[in-house]
């Protein structure tokens, strides 16, 4: 059984709706997104944050 996460973030695009979920878009638009935030340059934002969020999302509200 996995523990809950010390620690739960929450990235956001400052041109969307706050605290939109960036887990509600499809896949091509959330990346389109993350690209932008790294193209920002305000926040590292690693490949595999994606498969790694959807992940964490469906763990915590199965």
């Amino acid at each position: 059984m996995k523990t809950m996460p010390e620690v739960v973030t929450h990235k956001y695009d400052p041109e969307r709706a706050f605290l939109a979920k960036l887990c509600d878009l499809l896949q091509a638009e959330a990346e389109k997104v993350l690209q932008r935030i790294r193209d920002a340059g305000r926040r590292a934002v690693k490949a595999n944050y994606l498969a790694r969020r959807v992940e964490t999302e469906a763990w915590l509200a199965p």
